[in-house]
């Protein structure tokens, strides 16, 4: 029977990764048609648009020179038109140029960019029609702009001509836009569509098969003890209450037994509890349905409700900038990210002890309360003391809904399936942070920064609502009172371990100092001086998520081969510094996008084999004080290098500039590796004979 069990199994995920491709490839057909169809209709509407726009502009501009020309002021001898006509061209991006012609051609007043080409054509047959025919206006697409010719008269007479230049590489530019935000939004839509297929596929299908799998292992070994409640009425859950039914049958024939026999002799009454007790019988219990795909989706869909605000947080806090008593401009702007950070920082500790004591759901829904606050509050936030606020309450609730998760994770897994739950959490969290990052650049360069807050609170209910559905029952997730608390003494003792004392402080908080301090709050600040808008800065934000998922196969591949993880961390951390030391003076969003690729590949491969190798330094350490503190100490002291980074890279900003606060936070990166470096290698002998000692 467990053979049969286990040949369905295999068929399942057979059917899984069947059905995984055949949604991908409808996804990706309907999204490319529907991407195809919009570029076309806004292509060819755009252009009459313009042109429509470009009219209402010439008509007003035609009747402030022919008001003019009325008061009795010669159309030749106006003043200050050039100032005027300048005055108009600022207001609108799309324009190259403004040019008043008279009645031959020649350019009376002008500004903008007026080549040989455009004059050329002003004294061309088609611009001089409007004049002789009377017509109201003309196109002409030129080599580089698209020129809108408007008759200018006073009454019935011709006085010129006004030409309106529209730039063809506006055009070309909206089409671009456009072009990327459908990919980024096709590219979202297959990892939101891989989120909820594996989701809802191991839910529905795979994660009852295993579970009646698990079941009818413990049946096969004697132990009739737990039972399985499926409510679905398909073939899983005919056969699940046929199961359920015997077993209960079973029990309460032992109990009637048991109980039929308590006059009987000692002999028979101990025969009896020996059947009992080979065969688990007297305490059945239902069986614990966890799964680690329970968190997954409320996990994901609150990181993404939170990661939608990384791409123009500072944007946003400029905008609202208040002047702070001592502090500079570019470091008040940093200051809510710092605070965010660090009550993450503070209340991750606190936030575990209360899902061991509490429960995962029950924290996870807890946490909703603080982390929607923040998000409304930021929303209707109107000054920088506002927004600290609020988002150190958002942090709050940061911490208390992942670590839960994470807790929730832990509880699931067993010793030989932990490495895989982990790797959920982590690529739950990357995937999250690549959707919302991209997501929320391009909202907010369309319903603007407040409204994006919004959408956050309503998404984290969302998640706060499949969380309830869909993780079972805190009793589950609750440690005994005996493993509970007590952790700083433990957390304390780890000082004594001087090399990961190293890692901490030479690997991990540097890692996240450049993470926040170049990533989340550099970035975005300097490619607005680049002229760049909230949804390219999302586009290129979105790079080091994808590098993340992309290479963390093959960064698990190269820890597995190579065995030294030590150098893995070192090369990864110094290359990361040392990408935004070499590119930093290219001064164009090319040079961004190569410092964001370094330092994601370089941290693709450090992610995993640091967690690795954390656990291989301090592998007394965790038998003495147990993983989780060990673990739940380097996640804490990382989220210490997230509150720095943004503190150093504002700091360097108003000592040097962007530039050079860009190659600085670099640089204190690699430095902190080649430091990294040398004390390893000068403990290695000590380690060594420690080793040969035991």
């Amino acid at each position: 029977m467990a053979t049969a069990i286990k040949t369905e199994v295999d068929v399942t995920a057979a059917t899984k990764k069947r059905l995984f491709v055949l949604i991908s490839i409808i996804l990706v057909m309907a999204t490319v048609l529907l991407s195809y169809h919009a570029l076309t209709r806004f292509e060819h509407s755009l252009t009459p648009e313009l042109s429509k726009k470009a009219a209402e502009i010439g008509q007003t501009v035609n009747r402030d020179i022919t008001r003019t020309v009325g008061y009795g002021i010669p159309f030749k001898n106006m003043v200050n038109v050039e100032g005027y006509l300048k005055s108009v061209l600022a207001r609108y991006s799309e324009l190259t140029y403004l040019a008043v012609t008279d009645k031959t051609g020649e350019i009376l007043f002008k500004t903008g960019n007026v080549g040989n080409a455009e004059t050329n054509h002003f004294k061309s047959a088609a611009a001089l029609a409007v004049v002789k025919s009377k017509s109201t206006n003309a196109q002409r697409n030129l080599e580089t702009t698209h020129d809108l010719s408007i008759r200018l008269s006073a009454g019935e007479t011709a006085l010129g001509v006004l030409h309106i230049g529209v730039d063809k590489n506006f055009i070309q530019r909206q089409l671009d836009d456009i072009f990327y935000d459908l990919l980024i939004i096709l590219i979202v839509a297959l990892l939101v569509a891989i989120e909820i297929t594996l989701a809802l596929i191991t839910f529905y299908v795979t994660g009852p098969l295993d579970r009646l799998n698990r079941l009818m292992a413990l049946y096969e070994k004697g132990d009739f003890s737990q039972f399985i409640v499926y409510t679905g009425k398909d073939a899983i859950g005919s056969v699940a209450d046929y199961l359920t039914s015997s077993t209960q049958r079973l029990n309460e024939k032992y109990q009637s037994v048991t109980q039929s026999v308590r006059d009987a002799t000692a002999p028979q009454r101990a025969k009896i509890e020996e059947i009992g007790q080979k065969y688990k019988l007297g305490n059945l219990s239902k069986f614990f349905e966890g799964g680690i795909v329970d968190a997954r989706i409320p996990l994901f869909i609150f990181s993404f409700a939170e990661e939608l605000q990384k791409s123009f947080m500072p944007l946003f806090v400029n905008e609202v900038y208040t002047p702070v008593p001592y502090l500079t401009k570019e470091v008040v702007i940093g200051l809510p990210i710092a605070i965010f950070m660090g009550i993450i920082a503070l209340a991750t500790p606190f936030a575990g002890g209360w899902a061991d004591k509490y429960g995962s759901r029950r924290i996870f829904v807890a946490g909703l309360i603080p982390a929607v606050a923040g998000y409304i509050g930021c929303a209707l936030a109107t000054t920088i003391y506002e927004v600290a606020i609020w988002r150190g309450l958002t942090g709050l609730g940061y911490a208390m809904i992942t670590i839960s998760c994470q807790g929730y994770i832990a509880a699931i897994i067993t010793r030989e399936n932990r490495a895989q739950g982990m790797a959920v959490f982590v690529g739950v969290l990357m995937s999250a942070s690549m959707c919302g990052t991209a997501i929320g650049g391009i909202l907010a360069d369309r319903i603007g920064f407040r409204l994006v807050f919004a959408l956050a609170a309503i998404f984290a209910l969302v998640a706060g609502f499949i969380a309830y559905r869909m993780m079972v029952a805190d009793e589950r997730t609750v440690l005994p009172a005996a493993k509970q608390g007590g952790t700083f003494k433990k957390i304390l003792s780890l000082r004594k371990n001087l090399r990961f004392v190293a890692v901490v402080f030479l690997a991990a908080i540097p890692a996240k100092i450049i993470l926040t301090g170049f990533l989340y709050f550099l970035l975005p600040l300097y490619m607005v001086t680049l002229g760049s808008t909230p949804a390219e800065i999302g586009r290129v934000m979105m790079i080091y998520p994808i590098i993340i998922i992309a290479l963390g196969p093959a960064a698990s591949w190269t820890a597995d081969k190579l065995g030294n993880m030590m150098w893995m961390l070192v090369v990864g951390c110094f290359i990361s510094g040392i990408g935004l030391v070499a590119f930093h003076e290219l001064n164009s969003i090319w040079g961004v996008v190569l410092m964001v690729v370094i330092m994601g590949s370089a941290h693709a491969f450090t992610k995993a084999p640091q967690i690795a190798f954390v656990m291989e330094l301090c592998e007394e350490d965790m038998e003495r004080i147990g993983r989780t503190t060990v673990l739940g100490l380097l996640r804490t002291m990382e989220r210490i290098g997230s509150v720095l980074g943004p503190i150093i890279a504002a700091t360097f900003v108003t000592l040097y500039g962007y530039e050079k606060a860009i190659a600085g936070t670099g640089a204190v990166v690699s430095a902190s590796a080649i430091l990294f470096l040398i004390i390893f290698l000068i403990t290695a002998k000590s380690v060594a004979s420690k080793a040969e000692g035991k």
